[in-house]
C-alpha cells in the first residue's frame, strides 16, 4: 500500500493480484501496474511467504537479544560511614532500587542514575550515610522485570579497612616463618659441620697427607 500527501494512493490486492485505486489520480498507475502480471505474482508470493518468514525470524532474534537479564547486586560500605548498593548487568533499563533501615525505606539516598555498561546492560548505584557503630539493620531491595519477586541483600558489616584479606595475611606470615625456620636450620647444620661445606680442619688434612706419604715410600711386597 502506498500513500501520497498523507492520503492512501494505491494498494495491492494479493488475492486477485491486482492494484486498487481509491482516487482518480491513481487510476493511471493502477492500469500500468496491473499489466505487469509477473511482478504481481512475485508480490503475492512475497507477502504470503517471504515476508512472514522474515518477520518470524526477526521476532525470534529480538526475543533472544531482548530477553531480561537479572541484575547482580552488592551492598557494601568501603568507607565505613557510607553504605552503597550497586545493581549492575541488568536488562531492560527500568529498575527500582531501595535502601532500607530496619525495614523502612530511606529517603535521603543518593542515586548515580541508570547508566549503560559496555555489553549493552545497565547499572545503578544508590548510597546513603550511616552510623557504622549503630546496631540498625540495613538492606537493599531490587525490583526488575527479570525477577519474579523483589530481591533483597542484607548488609552484614563493614569491610576491613581497605587492607588485604585476612587469609592473605595469614599465608604471608606462614611463608615468612617457614623461611626463617629454614634459615635457622641451615645455619645450625653449617655450625655442626665446622664451617663451610667441603672444609677440612688443618690437622686432619696433615694426618691424611702423612699417611699417604708413608704408604707411598714403602716398596711393594
Amino acid at each position: 500500500q502506498y500513500g501520497y500527501d498523507g492520503n492512501d494512493f494505491i494498494a495491492f490486492d494479493k488475492d486477485r493480484k491486482v492494484w486498487t485505486a481509491p482516487t482518480a489520480a491513481a487510476v493511471v498507475t493502477k492500469n500500468k501496474w496491473d499489466k505487469d502480471t509477473a511482478y504481481n505474482e512475485q508480490r503475492k508470493d512475497y507477502l504470503e511467504q517471504i515476508c512472514i518468514e522474515w518477520v518470524q525470524k526477526y521476532v525470534k532474534y529480538g526475543q533472544e537479544s531482548l530477553r531480561p537479564v537479572r541484575p547482580e547486586v552488592t551492598l557494601s560500605s568501603p568507607r565505613g560511614s557510607r553504605l552503597s548498593c550497586l545493581a549492575t548487568g541488568f536488562y531492560p533499563r527500568a529498575i527500582e532500587v531501595k535502601l532500607l533501615k530496619n525495614g523502612q525505606i530511606l529517603s535521603d539516598e543518593e542515586s548515580s542514575g541508570t547508566s549503560p555498561n559496555q555489553d549493552g546492560t545497565y547499572q545503578l548505584r544508590k548510597s546513603v550515610e550511616i552510623n557504622p557503630t549503630a546496631t540498625e539493620t540495613y538492606s537493599c531491595q531490587v525490583e526488575h522485570s527479570s525477577l519474579t519477586t523483589p530481591f533483597t541483600v542484607v548488609y552484614t558489616g563493614p569491610e576491613v579497612g581497605g587492607g588485604p584479606p585476612t587469609l592473605i595475611i595469614v599465608v604471608v606470615v606462614i611463608v615468612v616463618l617457614l623461611i626463617v625456620a629454614a634459615a635457622i636450620g641451615g645455619f645450625y647444620l653449617y655450625k655442626k659441620k665446622g664451617g663451610k661445606p667441603g672444609y677440612t680442619p688443618a690437622k686432619q688434612a696433615c694426618n691424611t697427607m702423612d699417611s699417604s706419604s708413608n704408604n707411598s715410600s714403602n716398596p711393594p711386597a
